[in-house]
């Protein structure tokens, strides 16, 4: 668990404290308690991604237009900025932000603690700073889906079963030393190492990208004619593995497939009587839906309780796959994140009990 130096989490009911499990850091009460707006309607949401061109950001921003378009003149514009994956320029472009006063910030750090200043930085201004899929680290921040060790534990959780708790297991990185790789394989290896008779037989990195996956991984089988029985991927990357078993006539391994990815999805469902896997669903355009909930509930003066968010991993097994797979997908579906059933990650229903305040 986190460190509590405010008591908040604390007061959070224990079936909601348990999502925030393997988390490292502190959890805060929020400098937003009291926040209120410094005019009337209409506000300006700032949307920084660090890159625009991700198939992931594509979706969060086609909702945010589209959420914005719905808001009934309440937002008049949700400004994008692309960083190209320069801190470098996010930190500028966030500084310059703040110097245009914003109403409220939406952020996905290209570095949580090199963002961190800027962060805290952009509260004191009096901008709400809101981080989809990463921890706060700050009062004057308020994150959201940034347990992914917790994720990455639940998931692989589930794969053990799977494996009746033995096999051999190929690593898919997409690149390491980022959070949403590293975190992932943090927690699984929290699971792994209590299995004796589970072995970690190679890694390759996949870069998040589908057809760099498969090449690596068509590499690492030539070189490796061993059973591969499941594999593990932070992202995108699960068609790619897929298709590189399919096309060397090896069986296709369990996948821990973190994001859900449509072509995989579709692949379990065709085969479903003799294949299995698990996925958790971060759906980009819930995510974004996410955000802009506790960015309208924020400029309607409600306020906010906590640092930090955490909902419990939404697993894809056995069970709900028909929910989140459509019958036109094939393996080779392009779509990178299923979008999955309405309100399957963060609905506003959840949010509601983080507010300071009620409704007006």
């Amino acid at each position: 668990m986190p460190a509590d130096p405010d008591g908040v989490l604390a007061k959070v009911p224990a079936s909601i404290r348990a999502n925030y499990d393997l988390m490292t850091g502190s959890v805060y009460a929020s400098a937003y308690a009291n926040w209120k707006p410094t005019h009337k309607p209409p506000y300006t949401i700032y949307f920084s991604p660090g890159n625009t061109s991700t198939p992931y950001i594509q979706s969060m921003m086609a909702e945010l237009n589209q959420l914005q378009a719905q808001s009934k003149g309440e937002i008049s514009k949700v400004i994008v900025q692309d960083s190209n994956n320069s801190l470098q320029t996010q930190i500028q472009q966030i500084q310059e932000a703040v110097r245009s006063h914003v109403d409220i910030m939406i952020v996905l750090p290209l570095s949580p603690s090199g963002n961190l200043p800027e962060d805290v930085a952009a509260g004191k201004a009096g901008i709400p700073v809101i981080e989809p899929l990463n921890s706060a680290l700050s009062p004057y921040v308020i994150g959201f889906a940034g347990n992914i060790e917790y994720q990455g534990a639940k998931m692989v959780q589930s794969l053990v079963q799977i494996l009746h708790e033995k096999g051999n297991v190929l690593d898919v990185q997409g690149i390491p030393g980022v959070l949403a790789n590293d975190g992932v394989f943090a927690g699984a290896n929290l699971v792994l190492k209590k299995c004796p008779n589970i072995k970690t037989v190679g890694s390759v990195v996949g870069q998040f990208v589908p057809t760099v996956a498969k090449a690596q991984v068509l590499e690492f089988l030539a070189s490796h004619p061993q059973p591969v029985d499941a594999a593990i991927q932070t992202g995108g990357m699960a068609t790619g593995i897929m298709q590189a078993f399919v096309q060397t006539g090896r069986t296709v391994p369990a996948i821990a497939d973190q994001g859900a990815t449509p072509g995989a999805l579709a692949y379990w469902n065709q085969h479903k009587s003799t294949y299995d896997m698990v996925a958790n669903a971060i759906p980009p355009a819930q995510s974004a839906q996410a955000a802009w909930t506790l960015a309208s509930g924020l400029l309607q003066r409600r306020g906010m309780k906590i640092s930090d968010i955490e909902q419990a991993p939404v697993l894809v097994t056995s069970s709900n796959l028909a929910q989140w797979v459509e019958p036109s997908w094939t393996l080779q579906t392009p779509i990178a994140y299923a979008p999955g059933p309405p309100n399957a990650l963060y609905p506003a229903s959840y949010l509601e009990q983080f507010f300071a305040k009620p409704p007006s």
